[in-house]
């Protein structure tokens, strides 16, 4: 879906205890969109249609708010909205909430859908047997330990079969062709000597030295013995040619984060004998999807062009022996995030361009590019941002998780014909009946010229009750990577939260994202905080040209990059900005080198310098190092156990600022990670982020 760095605000799922068919109808949307009906909201994570397209086979996500009231603030300072702390400092733990994920099926003919998993377990990523008569699944219960392991269900009916009891939790797997064999990825469990060691204390870590692959295993369906196929890999993912007795895979040689980035390559493996040929030889450079053609004779992935090219998003095809490397996509404007073969001479890919994504052809052999399915982008339209499809056997008719800027992920359906770019989807279902009478703010794509005279574009969101000749206060809300991007699509957290509030919200794309193409990705290289924050600059000042914000209350908060940049604003350009959210944000670039657990990635597609070398031009980017010019509020928020931004970056903002009397809060979350996942510490932060804004901006 995205680079790993790019972890903006988690959109955590989901909401009604169950879903139902979409209506024809028109909705009467007289409701705003408040907090509490956003934190209940369900979402569709993956969409895997059958075989013979009959039906589709989706992950609900659900959230798992808590079975007690929330303690009341003593007082309206207290209160999260003010920005205090917004609960009873002497109240216990609170359990942990992470979103509950659940299977269920719907009919591409319609009708009601149905839950096939066990609602007190969790369920995901589920996948069709080759017969359709079978849906494999990931879940973690009591009865595995807590580990994720492999089950298997009848669509018919049934209860579910546990198929691995593996020592350690499954990641990824595939059916083969014939249904006789499934491919997974799993960690060895930790031998004897291991063991003995920790119980005696001799638990010490040694840096870079990693204990544990995720290694290629093979289960036979038909006697339950499972096998390894690759040992001393570190494998990603796993795919089967059509004549199942090869595997083409995934795989880098350490488990790190920077190698599942920059150092992955291509193997094809003898599913029988685990002999392994590799076939690329790109690393350093990112490297993703990958499909082997129908007939076996080439394969497809897509990939970085160079080692610093920020996205794997460019599609390259080979002869399946690894020769004849061709790079099919050039100087396309896009960023591919899927790809898999229609027949051996065409290629589907999913990508998105600028603030839409598309669904498009690619003729092999001249490299000719067709539409073959625009979502998101006819003015005036509902269109569902599709970015992931899934294709049946007939390789035309597929499914997906969309979301729209009406409504998170749902299940769509479509088919993909040779007459013309604008068939329509049919959406599946309706996972939040709540929202059908929500009334959103207006939403819409703009475009501004920058200091350079770049094209640059966004998402405009405007006042739930917009009047004309009005200024507004603007809230900023920049993507994090900085090779993410926002489409036109659901973006109801924070946007329309802060819409209809009163606010007006900007999402800028600007320099550096994705959905432009390797050149403008790359347009931020050695300039962190320089013309791309310039782009971001000039989308302020346009909207105030336009008279419908008020330039003294403008703020800005964002995420991991988004987080850094916000932080930049309130340092450096403290002047342009009343008020800043930090999210997971880099404060020091020197001490974040030296920390992160990135540190290949980060130097190479982001900075594409030796920050070490250049150690002046990289404190200079830092916020920190203009924390003594900076005057604008900063709420600071971080998760205490981020491996991507270690939450000393949160507490070297919150330091300086505070030691300069600016007034700063720092709100750290307990076993998060570089995402807010659990129920109550997400809804915490939602109302801070939203409460600080309305502190600071609106006029009282």
């Amino acid at each position: 879906m995205r680079p790993i760095f790019v972890v903006t605000l988690l959109l955590v799922g989901c909401a009604t205890a169950g879903t139902s068919l979409a209506r024809p109808t028109a909705p009467d949307r007289t409701v705003p969109l408040s907090p509490e009906l956003f934190l209940s909201l369900s979402v569709v994570k993956q969409a895997r249609i059958s075989p013979d397209g009959r039906w589709i086979a989706y992950e609900l996500s659900i959230p798992q708010p808590p079975q007690v009231a929330p303690s009341q603030p003593k007082n309206a300072a207290s209160s999260p909205a003010a920005g205090g702390r917004g609960d009873d400092a002497s109240a216990p733990m609170p359990e942990k909430y992470q979103p509950r994920s659940e299977i269920w099926l719907v009919s591409t003919s319609g009708g009601a859908p149905r839950r096939v998993t066990d609602p007190t377990e969790n369920s995901w990523s589920p996948r069709w047997s080759p017969d359709g008569k079978r849906v494999a699944f990931l879940s973690r219960r009591t009865s595995t330990k807590k580990l994720d392991q492999l089950f298997v269900i009848p669509i018919a009916g049934g209860k579910a079969a546990m198929l691995t009891s593996m020592g350690s939790k499954v990641k990824f797997f595939e059916w083969s062709p014939d249904g006789k064999f499934i491919a997974f990825t799993a960690a060895s469990p930790p031998d004897q000597r291991d063991q003995i060691d920790r119980e005696a204390g001799r638990d010490w870590n040694i840096a870079d030295h990693h204990r544990s692959f995720d290694r290629l295993w093979m289960l036979d369906m038909t006697s339950g013995q499972i096998a390894p196929v690759v040992g001393d890999l570190h494998v990603q993912s796993a795919t089967f040619a059509r004549s199942g007795d090869q595997l083409l895979i995934s795989a880098s040689t350490k488990p790190d984060a920077d190698s599942d980035l920059m150092r992955r390559e291509l193997y094809r493996v003898d599913r029988s004998t685990g002999q392994r040929v590799q076939l690329t030889r790109r690393a350093p450079a990112k490297l993703r999807h990958m499909a082997w053609s129908p007939g076996g004779s080439q394969i497809a992935f897509s990939a970085g062009v160079d080692k610093t090219d920020p996205t794997a998003g460019s599609i390259f095809v080979m002869s399946a022996d690894g020769s004849g490397v061709r790079n099919l996509t050039g100087e396309y404007r896009g960023t591919v995030s899927w790809l898999d073969w229609t027949d051996d001479e065409t290629l589907l890919f999913a990508a998105v361009e600028g603030p839409h994504t598309v669904l498009r052809r690619l003729d092999v052999k001249s490299g000719r590019l067709r539409h073959a399915h625009r979502t998101g982008r006819r003015a005036g339209a509902i269109r569902p941002m599709c970015y992931q499809p899934h294709l049946a056997a007939d390789r035309t008719t597929y499914a997906c998780a969309a979301d729209s800027t009406l409504h998170p992920g749902e299940v769509y359906t479509g088919r993909i014909e040779p007459a013309g770019p604008d068939w329509p989807t049919t959406r599946l279902t309706i996972s939040n009946p709540a929202l059908e009478r929500v009334r959103f703010a207006p939403q819409e794509v703009l475009v501004w010229k920058t200091v350079d005279g770049l094209d640059i574009d966004g998402i405009l969101i405007k006042p739930l009750d917009y009047r004309p000749q009005t200024r507004y206060p603007l809230v900023v809300l920049p993507h994090g990577g900085p090779e993410g991007s926002r489409e036109n699509g659901w973006l109801a957290y924070p946007g329309q939260l802060l819409a209809a509030r009163g606010f007006v919200v900007l999402y800028p794309n600007y320099r550096g994202s994705s959905g432009r193409g390797v050149s403008f990705a790359k347009g931020d290289h050695r300039d962190l905080g320089g013309k791309e924050f310039d782009d971001i600059l000039a989308g302020i000042d346009h909207l105030d040209r336009q008279k419908l914000i008020d330039p003294a209350r403008v703020g800005i908060g964002g995420w991991s990059y988004g987080g850094y940049l916000s932080a930049w604003a309130g340092t450096r350009h403290s002047g342009r900005f009343a008020a800043a959210v930090m999210g997971a944000g880099i404060s020091n670039w020197i001490s974040y080198q030296g920390v992160t657990d990135i540190p290949e990635e980060m130097s190479l597609v982001h900075w594409a310098l030796d920050p070490y070398e250049e150690i002046e031009l990289v404190w200079d980017r830092s916020p920190l190092a203009h924390a003594a010019t900076a005057r604008t509020p900063m709420l600071i928020i971080h998760g205490e156990n981020d491996p991507r931004v270690p939450v000393g970056q949160a507490w070297e903002m919150y330091r300086a600022l505070a030691h300069r009397g600016v007034e700063t809060k720092l709100i750290t979350y307990p076993r998060e990670k570089h995402s807010i996942r659990e129920y109550a510490h997400y809804a915490d932060m939602v109302m801070r982020f939203l409460g600080w804004f309305d502190r600071h901006l609106v006029t009282q």
